[in-house]
């Protein structure tokens, strides 16, 4: 649909074009600085929008590689970037799985922490019981030692 519009927009500009050189067709003198020329008027507006129409692409083509280049160049800071965030992510995830890896670390070993604090405790209260026991044994034994020395 879009290229049927541009072709008739062509012919109506094609048919415009036709209809002005048909109307300016007398003959006019164009002074150089070297000479004189007589050429029909439609020749000489077409000439000078044709001059005008070359000059404008030329001086835009500079402006036009001006700005591929500077394109190029943002494209390639654009890739830098998104290597370094790359990296930088990469780094970060590396940096998280360690420290996800010190957590479990640290999960795990207050865990054995708890385990062992408990273990203690009993530990403690049978040990403390064996003293007693073994503190009885040792005053029966003194006592047996001094009924024996008494005989």
């Amino acid at each position: 649909m879009r290229q049927q519009w541009k072709l008739i927009l062509t012919i109506i500009l094609i048919i415009f074009i036709v209809i002005f050189a048909l109307q300016n067709t007398a003959t006019v003198e164009v002074d150089f600085f070297f000479g004189t020329v007589e050429a029909p008027m439609v020749l000489v507006m077409l000439l000078s929008v044709l001059l005008g129409v070359i000059i404008g692409l030329l001086a835009s083509v500079a402006a036009i590689k001006s700005n591929h280049k500077s394109n190029k160049d943002l494209q390639k800071q654009v890739k830098q970037q998104k290597e370094r965030y790359h990296l930088d992510i990469s780094e970060k995830d590396k940096e998280l799985s360690s420290l996800r890896s010190t957590i479990r670390d640290l999960e795990q070993s207050h865990k054995n922490a708890l385990v062992y604090d408990e273990i203690p405790a009993e530990t403690e209260e049978a040990d403390f019981s064996n003293t007693e026991t073994i503190e009885a044994e040792s005053t029966t034994t003194d006592n047996m030692t001094e009924a024996t020395e008494i005989e």
